[in-house]
């Protein structure tokens, strides 16, 4: 089978979640079909073909096209003139709409995979010289994500502008997924969420894979915390910011040597102030595995959004003990981790793993586990292949 895969930003160099996702996606699909991979290409996520890895360039030919997707209050006032949700107004581009139309005109493509709901905007006019079936790759429930922004924002200016958003998107996510031939997402709660929305269109759970390099860490380091993401996602930030000023405090009462290591792109400046005997800043690292191996436990209060979180995955197939919040778990087996949903249980989950260093084997063996079934390479190309087999 030939398939073209779209995706919204380009899936190297990997700078975040997103991106690791993509890459994990596109090795499932490399081994059952034929894939050209077309990315946009934008301000803060710019296409290079030097960033490819080689084999990936030899055998998907990666293009990307430049469109500008800066927020304008011109094109916000356009977009809500014309009733249209502006987060998807900005992915539009007639230039890139033609590229799409001649490259399908000039190959036999048996599938057209969008990567995110946004690039659903190209999916009427490509149907028109199309006549293989369209799949969508969901990483989110994107209008949930604005939903929940606008539930925890504390400015009412803010909290009004989400809620809008918000409302904008979901009336098109609904609309425009509802015309794909499959929905292809990464957890069921986001399958769940499709289907109490009124999505007809089959609906698959294909989560990604993930190399299986589980071990049991011979330590981890004692009274050592850390978060790792990509800090242009407003969640992550959020985290980030809770650990420091909720969390943290409480627990140099109990453990005055403690440190919180923070690291990850897009690291906002701001962050350099926390600087100081308790909290260390490290930005964008060269090695994740390298750096969650020497930062001991992975503390994750997500409190908004959707999908699987990347670095949870990653933390467990190297034995990283992980306390995170039910939102953030979503799609792991929660038997691996501890759960925590306030700052008083996050306290305490860390305490626990503090006082009883022993307990960490068995999370790492539940890790184990859950990595081999649910999350390795081969599970995940299995369940691609089989899927697009069936369509």
């Amino acid at each position: 089978m030939n398939i073209l895969y779209v995706t919204n930003k380009p899936i190297y160099p990997i700078v975040d979640g997103g991106c690791f996702a993509m890459d994990s996606f596109l090795r499932s699909l490399i081994t059952c079909s034929e894939v050209k991979t077309i990315s946009l290409s934008t301000y803060k996520h710019p296409f290079e073909k030097l960033n490819y890895p080689p084999q990936i360039v030899q055998l998907t030919d990666p293009s990307g096209h430049f469109i500008d997707t800066k927020p304008t209050v011109f094109s916000f006032l356009k977009s809500f003139f014309k009733n249209e949700s502006y987060n998807v107004s900005r992915f539009y581009s007639e230039s890139f709409l033609n590229l799409l139309i001649n490259e399908i005109k000039t190959t036999s493509f048996d599938f057209v995979i969008f990567e995110s709901a946004f690039l659903l905007v190209y999916t009427e006019k490509i149907r028109a010289v199309f006549k293989g079936k369209v799949v969508l790759r969901a990483p989110n429930v994107e209008y949930k994500i604005w939903e929940d922004y606008s539930h925890f924002s504390t400015s009412y200016f803010k909290k009004k502008l989400y809620k809008y958003l918000a409302k904008q998107l979901k009336k098109f996510e609904i609309e425009y997924v509802s015309k794909v031939d499959v929905l292809c997402v990464i957890t069921e709660n986001d399958k769940l969420h499709f289907s109490e929305n009124g999505i007809k269109c089959p609906i698959s759970v294909i989560p990604f894979g993930i190399e299986q390099k589980t071990h049991k860490l011979s330590s981890v380091p004692k009274q050592t915390l850390f978060f790792l993401g990509a800090y242009n996602w407003k969640p992550n930030y959020d985290a980030a910011l809770f650990l420091v000023n909720q969390v943290l405090p409480e627990l140099t009462k109990i453990y005055p040597d403690i440190e919180l290591h923070l690291a990850g792109s897009f690291m906002p400046l701001e962050f350099n102030s926390f600087t100081s005997k308790n909290i260390k800043i490290h930005g964008k690292v060269d090695s994740s595995a390298d750096f969650m191996e020497k930062h001991g436990v992975l503390v994750a209060p997500i409190f908004s959004g959707s999908g699987v979180r990347i670095k949870i995955i990653e933390a467990l197939s190297i034995g990283v003990p992980v306390v995170a919040s039910t939102i953030a778990m979503q799609g792991i087996p929660s038997n691996s981790v501890l759960l925590a949903d306030t700052k008083q249980e996050f306290i305490d989950q860390i305490c626990h793993l503090f006082n009883h260093p022993n307990s960490i084997e068995q999370y790492q063996k539940n890790a184990m586990q859950t990595i081999q079934n649910e999350f390795s390479f081969d599970h995940i190309s299995t369940k691609l292949k089989a899927l697009l087999d069936g369509i």
